[in-house]
Formats: C-alpha cells, structure tokens, sequence
C-alpha cells in the first residue's frame, strides 16, 4: 500500500527550547512511526531534520530576516557556503532598509508575517509531489504558516487542517485594539477557508463554536500529548523535597502569589523553608527574576533554559512539578505544553490555574494537585498538604496515555468526517 504524504507549514521546528518547535517535531515524529511520509517548510532558523525531507526559508521582511539571522549566529545553525553568501548580503540589504525606516518613523512590520510569502513560494519546490501529497497540516506559532497552507490547498485542491496552539483571539489576548480586531479577522478567515480548523484544549473549541456558529462543523479540538518517558525515574536522595519548574515566567505567569503563600505559611505558622527547595529551569523576565531573589532566594535556584532533554532529566529527579498559568482570562482556554511531559513523568504535579476547569479535571483525574493561582489562601493549604502528604500522594499518581500518536489519529479522522 502507498505511504500517504503530509506537507507541514510551520515556522517553528527543531529549535531547543521553543515550545512551538517541540510540539510539531512531536507530532512530525508520530506521523513517520503512523507510516506516513512527511514533507516540511520551515524557517532557515531551525535545524535541518535528516529524516525527512524538509526545507527552510527565509522571510521576506527586513525585521524577520535580521532576527533570523541573529537566530542562526546564536544557535549555530549551518548552511551551505552559497546560502551563507546569499544570506550575508540580504542581511546587508534588511539592515540598510531597516535603517532607512527608522529614520522616516515607520516600521517595516513583525517579521513573522513575511514568512507567508517566501514559504508559499517555497511549496512549489515539491511541485511533483502535489499529485502525492494527502493532506496539509499546518501549526503555530505564527499564522504565516496558515495562511501559505491555506492558499495552496486552494490551488491544488489538497485537504488542510490548520492547528491554533492557542487562540488568536480573547478578551486577554492581543497587545492592544487594532491588534485585538486585526488577529478576530485573521481568526475568522483561517477558519472559514480552512478544510478543519483544530484547537488544542476542549474550552477553546466551545469558545470558538459559540462565537463562529455559521463554521462550528470545521472546528474541532486534539490535545498535543507527549511521548512516554524513556528516562527512569529517580528517588530524590536529598532530604530536601525537590519542587521543580520547567518552562518560562512572564507577566501574570509568575511565582509572587506561590511565595506570598510561602511567606503566609512561614509568618502565621512555622518557618518550613528548611523543608524544601525550588528549583527553576526556563527563562524568566527580569523584573520576575529581581522579586525572586529579594523574596525567594533562600529556597529558589534559577538554572535558566536548558534543552527539552536535560529539562526532562530534571523532573525524573524531582519529587512535585509545580504548574502554573497566567492570572488572567488567556488562561481559561490554554493548557501549557509542558503538562504532558509532566503527567508523563509521573510525580506530583502541583497546579497553580487559573479558572480553567478542563486542566484541573485533567491533573485531578490523574491524581494530582490543583489550586486557584490568584487565591493565596487556597495554594498555602494545596502547598501545606503536598509537603505534609507528598510520598502518600506519590502512590496514587497514574501516568498519562494523551500522546502524539493519538494526535494524529484524531487529527486524521477529524479531516475524514
């Protein structure tokens, strides 16, 4: 029988550390152990993956193409010795328009954006594929990607599911006004033209089925899974209890009501700060990392970003993975992507959420702990429990079964019905 054949739009792949790159490298990685052949377009700021056939372009905008290259010097992606001549003077080119724009005050746009046109272009390299090619499966990350899996599916008449990480839309979603009414737009389109449009969380979906009714039937959700974990399980020797957090801090993702908590507990009842650490492995915004260590520099080690790896590693080590979501509404229909390397990992996870009931149902049901992230009451008595119960809890963690691999089988049937 014929391997069937994916062509992947998305502008974020195999790059350590990016959330959005971890995610499609999952997904590709599914697809190939499904038996099917996969086909990717992705920006030049990530690695090139042997195993399939998969080229990378650049964008077409000034900003875009100097923060890629910027990317590629940091990283040390290589490129052949044409490519790097051809890239050296296109950087000359966007620093030299990029220059001129300024002085004139205007902006030559967020870079991602131009990435539609050279990707779209760059589709036409496998021309005498599109006879071959099943489905289009597009992810983000930026909706360049959509937008170039979209107008070509139109073209050669291919199925596409366009795949929104998170929502491009909501009442805390978007840096202001215009971008708020220009991402409602762009949202309405994807899906409108879209073959299935699929969210990543239950909620998100019920949003999205209530606000586009006319196009409720092309809208589905899949959650993204993560692989079983090779890695054994470690018993922490340290007579210390090892809370651990993977992933970045940002804006109303932080640890302030998590130390207020601690800082609660220590001042009403006893100093238990000897009890534990936290240990932090992710980039953080500097304003949070400066209350971190005026606050909680006695029991919190910062050991900034590692690699998906090493990140793994040290959460087989841990004793309780500490979650946590933004305070705000973006919350209620995002599930961060490191919960399933979490759930997978089989120790406590700790929950600190956000009105967002789908996610406590999944940790609950699976045996761990949640609270309200903005309740400093509630997250002293879930903190106070775990560290008077955590080896009892232990017992009752059961690992997760939402993997990739179920992904695609959704996502496929998803585009059959």
């Amino acid at each position: 029988m014929k391997k069937k054949t994916i062509l992947v739009f998305s502008y974020y792949s195999n790059m350590t550390g990016v959330c959005q790159a971890e995610w499609v490298d999952d997904r590709i990685n599914a697809f190939l152990n499904n038996g099917y052949d996969i086909l990717l377009i992705s920006s030049i700021c990530s690695f090139k993956n042997p195993t399939i056939r998969h080229i990378r372009v650049p964008s077409f905008t000034p900003n875009g193409f100097i923060f890629e290259q910027d990317q590629i010097k940091k990283k040390g992606i290589q490129f052949s010795s044409r490519m790097k001549f051809f890239f050296k003077i296109y950087y000359y080119i966007c620093r030299c328009i990029s220059s001129i724009l300024d002085k004139l005050y205007l902006k030559s746009g967020e870079g991602r954006w131009g990435w539609f046109f050279s990707s779209f272009i760059a589709s036409f390299y496998f021309i005498k594929d599109f006879k071959q090619i099943d489905y289009i499966y597009t992810t983000g990350g930026p909706p360049s990607a959509h937008f170039s899996g979209i107008v070509l599916s139109k073209l050669v008449r291919i199925k596409n599911i366009t795949e929104l990480q998170d929502p491009l839309t909501g009442k805390d979603i978007g840096r202001n006004r215009f971008s708020k009414l220009a991402f409602n737009y762009v949202e309405k389109i994807l899906i409108k033209f879209s073959t299935k449009t699929i969210f990543c969380t239950e909620n998100a979906m019920i949003v999205a089925k209530e606000k586009y009714k006319m196009l409720k039937h092309k809208i589905d959700f899949v959650y993204p899974g993560s692989n079983p974990l090779n890695e054994k399980s470690h018993l922490n020797k340290n007579n210390l209890i090892n809370f651990t957090y993977l992933g970045s801090l940002y804006q109303t993702r932080n640890f302030d009501n998590l130390m207020s908590s601690i800082k609660h507990i220590s001042q009403t009842k006893y100093d238990f700060t000897n009890l534990f650490e936290i240990n932090i492995y992710g980039n953080m915004d500097n304003d949070i990392k400066e209350r971190i260590i005026l606050n909680g520099s006695n029991y919190i080690k910062m050991h900034g970003l590692v690699s998906r790896e090493i990140a793994i590693s040290c959460a087989n080590k841990s004793d309780v993975l500490i979650l946590v979501q933004n305070t705000d509404d973006r919350s209620i229909v995002t599930i961060p992507f490191k919960t399933y390397d979490y759930l997978n990992s089989g120790k406590i996870i700790f929950g600190i959420i956000y009105k967002n009931d789908e996610l406590r149902e999944m940790l609950e049901n699976h045996g761990h702990i949640s609270c309200q992230a903005d309740n400093i009451e509630d997250i002293s008595n879930k903190l106070e429990y775990i560290i008077d119960n955590h080896l009892e809890i232990s017992k009752n963690i059961k690992k997760s079964n939402i993997t990739p691999s179920q992904a695609v089988h959704k996502m496929i049937q998803i585009l059959q019905s």
